[in-house]
């Protein structure tokens, strides 16, 4: 019981630390810089039509209007830039299993072992990182730190379906906050795969048998971690479509800040042995997990933001749940059932039909006051 109060204590510690005390200091500005184009200017989405030979945004600076494009002929680049990510998102998991050292420490290396990939490729390519953006990633990278602390403080309060099941809610959450945020109304047809693919998933999870734990703390702190998720998937849908930011400016930005947020969570849960359990073997799994899915994965997602909507793109990304059971069969060699296939199915149906009805979109923007 003192166990739990201690850690509780240490958790809410973190939070305040990454989250909530940024946001006091830097309130206005911070979100401001996140969420609104040049001062005193506030970008609005106002039509999106299936026109044009690529996708462009228009955006205003100081009164004057400038063009931009990331050059996408079709549907087809963002739609596998997606289902790229799905992949390796759903690699991520079985692979995570096989590290030793503790899980919540792994994720923080993992995220400065990601950090270091972003620079150096960012460097390469001959970009650079204008301090602009890397305000703008204060609060997605927040999220993304808060995202990882809570599912792991989680874990020891509820079991992993339970989890699964609550982050599975994400595409409905990404539909609604869209839809209020970004003005991104959702279909029908996005509504009805939306429900169907949850369905699907939960079947996947709870298909396998799997221990069904979890007290109030667990679903609390579960939530957490799924609203900090979509925190950032949303609001890298929005600096992608109102920013000229290229994806892997944009990843540099909110990986550096998630690398730095999650130190202080480090500092209040680590123990002074864990760093003695790092072995070669977890390093080289951290190593691999950083470069792809840290790396490429969130890059691919950061370029399909500027095409595709948050709503369809989240429904596409349920399918990671499906290759992480895959994988896990044979990485982890865990039992496949009959029911999880079945649900794996519901979901892959789900997802092509999402990326069948993929429509290329043209976003404009329309400038209006603050």
């Amino acid at each position: 019981m003192r166990d739990r109060a201690l850690l509780l204590k240490r958790f809410r510690l973190a939070v305040w630390l990454v989250l909530i005390m940024p946001a006091r200091l830097w309130p206005e500005y911070l979100i401001k810089s996140t969420f609104q184009c040049e001062r005193p200017k506030v970008c609005k989405l106002t039509k999106c039509r299936s026109e044009g030979p690529a996708a462009t945004v228009s955006s205003v600076s100081h009164g004057a209007t400038t063009e931009y494009s990331d050059g996408a002929p079709s549907t087809v680049a963002p739609t596998l830039a997606l289902l790229v990510a799905m992949v390796l998102f759903g690699a991520n998991p079985p692979i995570m299993k096989l590290v030793t050292a503790p899980p919540m420490l792994s994720a923080a290396v993992r995220f400065m072992m990601s950090a270091v990939v972003v620079w150096v490729a960012l460097l390469v390519s001959g970009q650079r990182l204008p301090l602009a953006i890397l305000r703008r990633a204060v609060l997605p990278g927040c999220a993304m730190a808060l995202n990882f602390a809570a599912f792991f403080a989680a874990v020891n309060h509820a079991s992993i379906a339970v989890l699964s099941v609550i982050l599975a809610l994400q595409p409905a959450v990404v539909m609604v906050v869209a839809w209020v945020f970004l003005r991104e109304p959702a279909t029908r047809a996005q509504i009805g795969w939306t429900v169907v693919g949850i369905c699907g998933v939960v079947v996947v999870v709870l298909g396998g048998d799997p221990k069904v734990t979890g007290d109030s703390l667990g679903i609390l702190l579960g939530s957490v971690a799924l609203l900090a998720f979509v925190g950032y998937y949303v609001a890298g849908r929005h600096v992608r479509t109102v920013t000229a930011v290229t994806p892997l400016q944009w990843m540099t930005g909110v990986t550096t800040v998630a690398a730095l947020a999650m130190l202080p969570v480090v500092a209040f849960t680590a123990k002074p042995g864990d760093f003695a359990r790092f072995g070669s073997a977890d390093l080289a799994y951290l190593l691999f997990m950083a470069a792809l899915v840290g790396g490429v994965g969130h890059t691919m997602l950061g370029y399909a933001h500027r095409f595709v909507p948050a709503g369809r793109s989240s429904i596409i990304m349920l399918g990671m749940n499906v290759v992480s059971i895959g994988l896990a069969w044979v990485i982890n060699h865990q039992p496949v059932t009959w029911l999880q296939v079945a649900g794996g199915v519901i979901v892959l149906g789900s997802v092509a039909a999402t990326v069948r009805s993929a429509r290329r979109p043209v976003i404009e923007l329309a400038m209006e006051p603050a």
